[in-house]
């Protein structure tokens, strides 16, 4: 679970003079952290290269690929990941086989670049070969085999976004039996009262609640017990906390639990913005929930008053209407950022 979290610099304090000691302040410890930040990337890459060094020209050439494609992921140069990737799980395969750990983390990654780009039926086949080798080389309870499997499930749920009747049902299907596939085993690896069985719990809810059917009333209960769980284990102000309300007030809104859908909206909001900044993707698509359900509702002014603090951080034309803008902004922000 990746969760990127900041707090927001210090408040003035009183009097001009007060100021400008907090400025000053916050210069010194920017530079200080600037200094620290640039110590630690290159005793990184001091080990790095003592790493390489010790490496054989095969191996040292895959860690170089890894390397490389790591960075591509994190400048969202997609197109160039893929290309990367396919040459690397080719060498990856000659040289380690299609049964080492090595084989299956680079496939793991594969099925990332792929589902980043909505290449659907790619991203499925590599993380379906993913958690094969996990499963025969390390065993389905080892946690890199717990990974891969809910990374596959995500796939199927998110490519089940994308489809519609039969196909759409078939995807989710798949996906349920996967995550409750992880849930049994995280129970057992970890405990029942775990954040990560928490957060599985709640993926595991918005998959029944996309089915319907028998299991909808299962979904609620589900999604609601993820976040109870995910609340008393963490502090309340945590980055994670704030998703799992974010999730769960959208299920309360589906099921017309309106009022209390706000409430958990407000307190995701709240912590977003404190943890990750007002101007995160996160962040804005809260907002952008708030603003739907009080749409919903039709409380059209408050509604319009959040999707205009959105529309000033993402920007739009004046010719553009403004809820489309901002639903249209959001949309391409989340497209931007996408096991989270």
């Amino acid at each position: 679970l990746s969760a990127a979290a900041g707090s927001a610099g210090g408040a003035g304090g009183a009097g001009g003079g007060g100021r400008f000691r907090d400025a000053v302040q916050r210069h010194d410890g920017a530079e200080l952290r600037a200094a620290n930040e640039a110590e630690r990337l290159k005793a990184a890459e001091a080990s790095r290269m003592q790493y390489m060094s010790g490496l054989s020209g095969v191996e040292a050439e895959i860690a170089a690929m890894q390397g490389e494609l790591r960075d591509l992921l994190a400048e969202n140069r997609l197109d160039e990941a893929l290309d990367v990737g396919e040459a690397l799980r080719h060498t990856v395969l000659s040289f380690f086989g299609e049964d080492h750990t090595v084989y299956a983390s680079t496939m793991n990654n594969l099925g990332m670049v792929n589902k980043q780009l909505f290449n659907w039926d790619q991203a499925i086949e590599a993380y379906s070969e993913a958690v094969r080798v996990y499963r025969k080389a390390v065993g389905p309870r080892h946690a890199n085999t717990l990974v891969a499997v809910e990374n596959h499930a995500h796939a199927y749920k998110a490519m089940a976004e994308q489809r519609k009747g039969i196909d759409r049902n078939m995807l989710l299907d798949n996906a349920r039996e996967l995550f409750e596939e992880v849930l049994a085993l995280k129970r057992e690896v970890l405990g029942a009262n775990n954040v990560q069985v928490g957060l599985t719990m709640q993926n595991l809810g918005a998959v029944l609640r996309a089915l319907g059917g028998e299991r909808a009333s299962e979904a609620t209960e589900m999604i609601e017990q993820g976040m109870q769980m995910v609340c008393d284990l963490l502090p309340a102000n945590h980055v994670v906390v704030g998703t799992c309300l974010n999730n769960y007030a959208l299920d309360l809104k589906r099921t017309g639990r309106f009022e209390e859908a706000e409430k958990a909206y407000l307190r995701a909001l709240e912590i977003r913005r404190e943890r990750l900044g007002k101007d995160h993707v996160d962040t804005l698509v809260t907002m952008h929930n708030l603003a739907e359900l009080l749409h919903t509702q039709g409380l059209e002014k408050r509604a319009a008053a959040i999707q205009s603090e959105i529309l000033a951080v993402v920007g739009y034309d004046e010719d553009e209407d403004g809820a489309a803008a901002e639903s249209e902004r959001i949309k391409e922000l989340i497209d931007k950022s996408k096991e989270q």
